[in-house]
């Protein structure tokens, strides 16, 4: 198995900073959660196979569709879900924010900057909607107690 360390984890997902978010993207046009995923481990050479058209437009949906389980299918089968206490960069964070299944998912960069409220030292790289592009946001502890879960990915070595 290829392994790689956290800071080229982080690098590659770093280097996807400022590309615009794009419902249903998968390369440096545009991106989604997902697309930012997989367009990443991509980068650093790893073959991620990316679910097919029907499994993300069914019945020709002209937009991405939710497909409930389709991230977590994709965390279980490339990750092992890890621990807060153990959490470090490079680590994918994943969002169950209706109780159903994870939604969102984004990977934990060092951010010194960032302290109290924030999880301390630490970013979400992420995009969505809401941000326009991918970048790095503080995240909320009040946030952080609800549905979130942490998994890290086999190909990382510490």
């Amino acid at each position: 198995m290829i392994q790689f360390s956290r800071e080229q984890i982080e690098e590659a997902f770093r280097s996807m900073i400022g590309v615009p978010f794009k419902k249903g993207g998968v390369d440096r046009f545009g991106l989604d959660c997902t697309g930012l995923l997989f367009c990443a481990r991509k980068e650093i050479g790893l073959n991620t196979e990316y679910p097919d058209n029907e499994e993300r437009f069914p019945n020709g949906a002209k937009s991405w569709v939710p497909r409930p389980g389709l991230l977590q299918k994709y965390l279980l089968a490339n990750c092992e879900l890890s621990n807060f206490e153990e959490m470090s960069k490079g680590d994918l964070i994943s969002f169950n924010l209706t109780g159903r299944t994870e939604e969102h998912v984004g990977v934990l960069v060092e951010e010194p900057k960032y302290g109290k409220p924030f999880v301390e030292g630490f970013g979400l790289l992420h995009v969505t909607h809401k941000t326009k592009q991918v970048k790095v946001e503080p995240i909320s502890k009040r946030f952080w107690d609800r549905r979130v879960h942490v998994y890290r990915m086999r190909e990382v070595i510490d």
